[in-house]
């Protein structure tokens, strides 16, 4: 399938995201819900804030509480902290609705010993049983979308291995905008969250601190620049042509996620309740996902590799 791309320019200013690097397509956005062909000319790493400032939290949350912080500076700080794991076992359930009917969203990320295995097992009008692999610093991964179920819950899938797709990991980032342990869904930056967006952060009874972030239109376009195309690869089968052959990403509306955090800065769950279009055969189906993400960093508490395989 030839997939093709488009030049325009997507940025940050007041209510409008403006990136100011050329040459980086990765796809048509729509934003606002109305059809408008948007190119993202910019990197992730230019919908992030630096380093520098990623640094300097991380710094603080050292000597500070987690009320220190705002929602996006306590995101990112979590962020981080899970960007170091080397080991963690990521669930997600929920479902999705739309005028054709339900769609179970089952996944979970599994990272342990050096191996790392993304299930996204989801039954519904589409039955999707796809796996990802990937053995840390190998140059290659490899993505399997014909698994079938095996068991009458379809909650795990056989993958036969005449049917994976092998990529090189730049392979995988040109097509799928992520690399394949990209753990995070949403890209939480002050760049695509303003002020406004969130909530105070506030601590709970049992010693953990939560806050909503709520965004809509081109802000959260720009915080689904990676999570789009899992969307859209997962769709794949009741897109049109011209949504598959010019990778036409969901039409965002607005999403709200609450995010709880341990004492020690790390992610305990978050829940997300998000509206978007997608352009199927059926035509333009509104989209309504409910789910929630669970991260378990105890080794002790995780299965192991071949429980899930």
């Amino acid at each position: 399938m030839t997939l093709k791309k488009y030049k325009t320019l997507f940025g940050v200013l007041a209510v409008l995201l403006v990136a100011l690097v050329t040459g980086v397509a990765v796809g048509k956005i729509y934003v606002d819900s109305i059809p408008v062909n948007i190119i993202l000319n910019a990197t992730e790493a230019e919908l992030r804030d630096s380093d520098e400032i990623i640094e300097e939290l991380v710094e603080r949350s050292k000597k500070e509480n987690p009320t220190a912080f705002t929602a996006v500076e306590l995101y990112e700080i979590a962020e981080y902290n899970f960007n170091q794991k080397d080991a963690y076992y990521k669930t997600s359930n929920g479902r999705a609705i739309n005028l054709v009917g339900a769609q179970t969203l089952r996944s979970y990320r599994l990272l342990r010993d050096g191996e790392f295995v993304f299930d996204n097992l989801s039954p519904g009008m589409i039955d999707v049983c796809t796996r990802v692999r990937y053995t840390v610093g190998e140059e290659t991964a490899t993505r399997n979308t014909e698994g079938k179920y095996t068991d009458s819950s379809k909650t795990k899938g056989s993958f036969d291995s005449a049917y994976d797709e092998e990529y090189t990991l730049e392979e995988y980032y040109e097509k799928f905008n992520c690399y394949p342990t990209s753990g995070v869904t949403y890209l939480i930056s002050t760049k695509t969250c303003p002020e406004d967006a969130c909530s105070k952060v506030t601590k709970t009874s049992n010693g953990n601190y939560t806050f909503t972030i709520s965004l809509s239109g081109t802000y959260l376009a720009a915080a689904a620049y990676r999570y789009s195309y899992e969307i859209f690869y997962t769709s794949y089968g009741v897109l049109t042509s011209e949504a598959k052959e010019n990778i036409i990403l969901p039409a965002w509306e607005d999403m709200k996620m609450t995010v709880v955090i341990d004492e020690n800065f790390d992610f305990v769950e978050i829940s997300y309740d998000e509206n978007y279009k997608v352009n199927t055969k059926f035509g333009y189906q509104s989209v309504n996902d409910v789910f929630t993400e669970k991260f378990v960093f105890d080794v002790e508490q995780m299965p192991l590799l071949e429980e899930v395989l």
